[in-house]
């Protein structure tokens, strides 16, 4: 059993394609359905999950919140590594692998910030709760992946006007104490 249990951590640290893919996915899909909804924000945020734990098959609780918070923490700064990855040629197969997985996390780290960003905005009790969760129980530490991500956008014309606008008015609510 106790080879079981580390070989499910290393999964959770180190998710394969087809999970990144999938992880990705859900977290495009859950920003669009609370952008403009607010009956979806907080029932997104109030939601929880069972959980089967591979020990015993034993199942808990997990709610929302704790989960995104976990996953914008797991893939932040994956901007710290970009500069041991550009010393490898663009021949070198793991390098060009190895960026494809940074952009990825870059992406999930991106939806996930936005996610918790647009839940914040519904009420003071889930924009504390989401708080709670975060460093210094601030929201800033969202604030400069979301710059990033509308620069980003805005570069590729990505970004309609109505979402631009609603990133940045969440922007500046991450910014308040």
């Amino acid at each position: 059993m106790e080879g079981t249990g580390s070989s499910h951590q290393k999964k959770d640290k180190h998710l394969t394609d087809q999970e990144l893919d999938f992880l990705v996915a859900i977290l495009g899909l859950l920003v669009n359905l609370v952008e403009k909804d607010g009956v979806n924000r907080s029932r997104l945020a109030s939601a929880s999950f069972a959980i089967t734990k591979p020990k015993g098959l034993q199942e808990s609780e997990q709610e929302m919140i704790p989960l995104l918070c976990s996953i914008f923490l797991t893939n932040q700064g994956s901007e710290d590594t970009k500069e041991e990855t550009t010393t490898f040629t663009l021949d070198d197969e793991e390098a060009v692998l190895e960026s494809e997985k940074e952009a990825e996390k870059m992406i999930v780290e991106a939806y996930s910030a936005l996610l918790l960003a647009f839940l914040s905005t519904e009420s003071t009790s889930i924009r504390n709760s989401i708080r709670d969760y975060l460093p210094k129980r601030n929201l800033a530490i969202l604030v400069p992946v979301l710059e990033r991500f509308v620069a980003f956008h805005t570069t590729l014309n990505m970004i309609p006007p109505e979402t631009h606008k609603a990133v940045m008015e969440v922007i500046e609510s991450c910014k308040l104490p």
